[in-house]
């Protein structure tokens, strides 16, 4: 066996056997070779299955301040390496390749399988934390295109959080929503306990807006318990409960409508409301029994003066449905028609200005068209109505 002074004299290219690695002859040995570097290299040396002579790397001789192996660490090395050979692995270097990489793809296997279980565990983790607004803003986008506005306006009434400013009354605030406790909860939690709560802290309050609420929320939970991600986190009955229906109660169906002898008492006050798009509103949603909302989002392009006739959107019917134009009807609409064509007064600081840069202005396209509304057009005629009926002593919804 070599001595570490032997070892040091090794030159550049040459090798030297420092004897069997293992048991006896057979078992390979262990060689060192010095580089074209200086650094002393160790080797498994070996005779393969096909006669033919191989050598394994063992690692670099520590020597010369260099980290690296001693030769004792050598020697076990190359003892391991020839427990294997004797094994019957004559190809050790192909052997050990191969089982280091199947050791690589086993621990990138195991790896992989961590990550993905990891992953699991996080969407898992966010998908229980999710939130009854989550959810319930999900809900609202996926259904919009198939509701009508007054549909998506109740929708996000029952859920808005409140404390925002009035549109007409602006020191006054929104009121939070019945389902707005709802929102900030998890999906998961809520269940039939938490509704029935909800429902006997509303009912002395707001009885019809609750009812209201428990109907869209019906709706929500059916359709949470049809989608293949949230199914697994709610109770689709959640909202179904006899107590919550008795809690809720039984709304009286509205039977309030104007007598043949209270017409004249209803145009007069309404004929009197100032302004001119909420009276003909007002008038031609009588004349033509059309619902409030499709007459609200009637545009210019669906009245026909040469035909006489108005094309309502219809919520039962997509293609929706053709009206005649009565006289008094025609009248109201050709002078809304003639208000809408004609600019508003120009703002005495934009008189000065050059016509080029002032800014365009273009008819609208609504029929009932209000300039203060986000929309464009006429959202809320119910306030003006009722001061009319008030006026005339009369007590009707529209």
């Amino acid at each position: 066996m070599l001595q570490v002074r032997q070892l040091a004299g090794i030159k550049v290219g040459e090798w030297a056997t420092d004897g069997p690695a293992g048991p006896g002859k057979g078992s390979g040995v262990l060689a060192f070779r010095r580089g074209q570097s200086g650094a002393l290299l160790a080797y498994f040396r070996f005779t393969r299955a096909n006669g033919g002579r191989g050598a394994y790397p063992i690692g670099q001789l520590a020597e010369r301040g260099r980290a690296g192996l001693t030769l004792a660490e050598a020697r076990d090395k190359a003892g391991e390496l020839a427990t294997i050979y004797l094994a019957g692995h004559k190809d050790i270097d192909t052997y050990l390749e191969s089982r280091e990489r199947q050791e690589r793809e086993a621990a990138e296997a195991a790896e992989a399988e961590r990550v993905a279980k990891a992953t699991a565990e996080a969407a898992q983790a966010a998908l229980e934390a999710l939130t009854v607004r989550e959810a319930w803003d999900r809900y609202v986008s996926e259904r919009t295109p198939r509701w009508s506005a007054l549909h998506l306006r109740d929708h996000r009434a029952m859920a808005q959080g409140g404390g925002e400013d009035r549109q007409r009354r602006p020191k006054v605030k929104t009121a939070p929503g019945p389902l707005a406790p709802l929102m900030g909860m998890r999906l998961m939690d809520l269940t039939p306990a938490i509704v029935e709560a909800l429902a006997n802290s509303e009912a002395a309050t707001r009885p019809t807006r609750l009812r209201l609420a428990i109907r869209l929320l019906k709706a929500f939970l059916r359709w949470c318990g049809e989608d293949p991600e949230l199914k697994c986190l709610v109770d689709p009955s959640a909202a179904s409960t006899r107590k919550i229906r008795e809690t809720a109660g039984q709304g009286q169906a509205k039977n309030d409508n104007l007598e043949k002898g209270q017409l004249a008492a209803w145009f007069k006050a309404v004929r009197g409301i100032s302004n001119p798009t909420i009276s003909a509103y007002l008038q031609i949603l009588l004349l033509t029994g059309a619902r409030r909302e499709e007459l609200a989002g009637l545009r210019w392009e669906d009245v026909n003066f040469m035909w006489q006739s108005i094309h309502l959107k219809d919520k039962v019917d997509e293609a929706g449905r053709t009206i005649p134009m009565t006289f008094h009807v025609g009248a109201l609409l050709r002078d809304l028609k003639a208000r809408n064509e004609t600019p508003p007064p120009l703002p005495r600081r934009l008189r000065d200005t050059p016509e080029e840069d002032r800014p365009e202005w273009k008819p609208s396209p609504w029929v009932f068209s209000s300039p203060t509304a986000a929309s464009g057009r006429m959202v809320e005629p119910s306030i003006a109505h009722r001061r009319a009926c008030q006026v005339a002593g009369l007590e009707v919804t529209l």
